[in-house]
């Protein structure tokens, strides 16, 4: 009797060790995987952080032509970016300027401002968006060369960067950190005083930087200060 009580007392007790090794796999199982998972998570959020583009100020030009019919509207806005110090590359073939207002959303990619004007490709740091500075310095929004890209660029569907600082690089399809770049974009129909404004930029791997701000009540030149208030 006392025997057959000690056999069953050991099969339990087996059964008992059983039980904790195979909970003990399984959870060490987890925790592995939580890990794993965790650690995935991390890099997909630094990925994300060392791809993002910061955006520094917001400038808009107005529209001082009295037979435009967007006359006294910001016409064109000027987007200084960069990206931090030990941060990545960014192509601006996988990226989207997301405009909004009151009564307009836009999805704009990028298009290569030497594209635009029908002109060879350049040096990034000197000639390539040379056309982008006559617009601005100008005025004359129709200056892009061909009409069908002018009516591209106003339709708010494109926007185009030239470079400020290119940290030696030669490459006018990346953003490089350190680097300090200037996206232009043209609201379709202008920005009228008062109209409030949300510019986000999204890179493909899901980054992004939003700004918003209000447009003053009354533009006190022809180049307007429009984010940091």
């Amino acid at each position: 009797m006392r025997g057959d009580i000690g056999i069953s007392t050991l099969i339990i007790f087996i059964v008992i060790v059983l039980i904790a090794s195979i909970a003990a796999v399984v959870l060490l199982s987890a925790a592995n995987s939580l890990k794993n998972q965790a650690e995935i998570t991390q890099k997909e959020s630094q990925a994300k952080f060392m791809r993002k583009l910061t955006i520094d100020s917001v400038y808009g030009f107005v529209d001082t032509n009295t037979s435009s019919p967007t006359y006294n509207r910001i016409r064109l806005l000027r987007i200084a970016v960069r990206i931090a110090s030990g941060g990545y590359p960014v192509d601006l073939r996988n990226t989207v300027l997301e405009f909004t207002t009151n009564n307009v959303i836009k999805s704009a990619t990028f298009l290569d401002a030497s594209d635009a004007d029908n002109s060879a490709p350049g040096d990034p740091c000197e000639d390539t968006d040379r056309r982008v500075f006559e617009i601005i310095t100008e005025g004359f929004w129709n200056e892009l060369g061909k009409a069908e890209e002018y009516t591209l660029f106003t339709s708010g569907e494109y926007y185009t960067v030239a470079w400020i600082l290119c940290n030696n690089e030669k490459d006018d399809l990346h953003i490089y950190p350190k680097q300090l770049a200037v996206i232009y974009y043209m609201p379709p129909d202008g920005l009228l005083p008062g109209d409030k404004v949300r510019i986000k930029l999204i890179v493909n791997d899901g980054s992004t930087s939003t700004v918003e701000f209000f447009v003053p009540e009354v533009f006190r030149s022809s180049l307007v200060k429009l984010y940091p208030p």
